[in-house]
């Protein structure tokens, strides 16, 4: 009830009268509350649905992404060792090149300079 002093009646009828509508207006604000309880409800289940489902995506990607990058490191580990297994080999082919390919080249261009320099004395 609204007030706090209970209202007075004249007779008994209209005493039924005030609280009959006194109930039907509380259920009527009843089945409203109802009716929204039960569509957030529905739109909380929709809700709790989609984000399983986004959840399981995301599960899903991120087991991908660490297949990825568990079979990335190993690609990486076997490549560290290719390098290492060839930079003896390298080290060898920079050695022969260094003592032996280029002070040929070396003494071609200073031959080159040097019959350019004896074309243009003429």
């Amino acid at each position: 009830m609204e007030g706090d002093t209970a209202p007075s009646f004249r007779t008994p009828q209209e005493e039924v009268a005030f609280y009959r509508e006194q109930a039907l207006k509380y259920e009527s604000k009843w089945r409203e509350a109802q009716l929204e309880l039960d569509e957030f409800q529905a739109s909380s289940r929709d809700l709790e649905a989609e984000l399983e489902s986004q959840l399981a995506q995301y599960e899903a990607s991120n087991r991908e992404l660490r297949s990825m990058v568990a079979r990335l490191q190993v690609d990486n580990e076997g490549l560290q060792a290719s390098a290492a297994a060839c930079l003896p080999s390298i080290t060898v082919f920079y050695s022969i090149l260094i003592l032996s390919v280029l002070p040929a080249f070396y003494y071609c261009l200073l031959c080159l300079v040097e019959h350019l320099g004896s074309k243009r004395s003429l």
